[in-house]
């Protein structure tokens, strides 16, 4: 739970680091924050090593990391009526990307069922080839989505930051391995963590209620921070059974 906070504060905090207390209006914050959210958590899933009855929570997170997707896009399209143009010819390339990115992700996540993915594939590793590649172009196209609209990452130190986490989720196994045992999460705690952190974004940018978002953004940095100092490098054994080429490892990127 706690690498999954750290992930989460560390995206918010690139977009609070240029107007730490401006937003784009309680509309857009709470969409957009939702987004990033979904980010996070997409990110998350990224991380490799997963096994035994890690998968299953690695599957439902991969649930509520879809829902937050939707959640995203359906908020502003039903609240916004000029955002319904961009799913039009000639929208601009970060909304195709983010429409990729959820059509992608839906398959992602629905093919990836059991005992659906038998159907599919020969064998395990075929399975893992491919929803590697899938979760990699899922990742490319969300972080496209993100970094080309320019609305709250607009310097090239924020694009560097977030290609960064984007980056250290996709470590190969055996540099998670030696970090230490794979990191779990539960929905309810991706979901509480990410109350918290969208209660920061979307109060920042409303008068008399900046030390509320302070809090809420310090408060997940603060489980992030904690979670990181205590994941010590695993035992060189457990490091081994982390590399294990015949494990169940269920993760995006090799």
């Amino acid at each position: 739970m706690s690498m999954l906070a750290a992930m989460i504060a560390g995206i918010f905090a690139l977009g609070f680091l240029t107007f730490p207390w401006l937003g784009g209006g309680w509309f857009w914050d709470l969409g957009n924050g939702l987004g990033f959210l979904a980010y996070g958590g997409l990110l998350f899933q990224a991380i490799p090593g997963r096994r035994g009855r890690m998968l299953r929570r690695h599957e439902t997170l991969g649930y509520a990391v879809l829902g937050l997707v939707l959640a995203h896009g359906f908020w502003l399209l039903t609240g916004d009526a000029a955002v319904r143009f961009y799913l039009l010819p000639g929208a601009p390339i970060h909304m195709w990307l983010g429409l990729t990115g959820v059509i992608l992700l839906s398959v992602l996540t629905v093919l990836a069922r059991l005992p659906d993915r038998r159907n599919l594939h020969r064998d395990h590793g075929s399975f893992r080839r491919w929803h590697r590649g899938l979760g990699l172009a899922v990742v490319l196209a969300a972080a496209g989505h993100v970094l080309l609209s320019g609305f709250y990452l607009p310097h090239w130190w924020q694009v560097a930051g977030l290609l960064l986490l984007s980056l250290g989720a996709g470590l190969g196994r055996g540099a998670w391995a030696r970090l230490g045992p794979p990191p779990a999460a539960t929905v309810r705690g991706y979901l509480g963590l990410g109350l918290l952190a969208v209660a920061a974004f979307v109060t920042r940018g409303v008068w008399g209620h900046e030390a509320v978002a302070g809090l809420c953004l310090w408060a997940v940095a603060g489980l992030g921070a904690a979670g990181l100092a205590r994941h010590r490098p695993a035992h060189p054994a457990r490091a081994a059974a982390g590399n294990d080429p015949g494990g169940a490892a269920h993760a995006f990127w090799p």
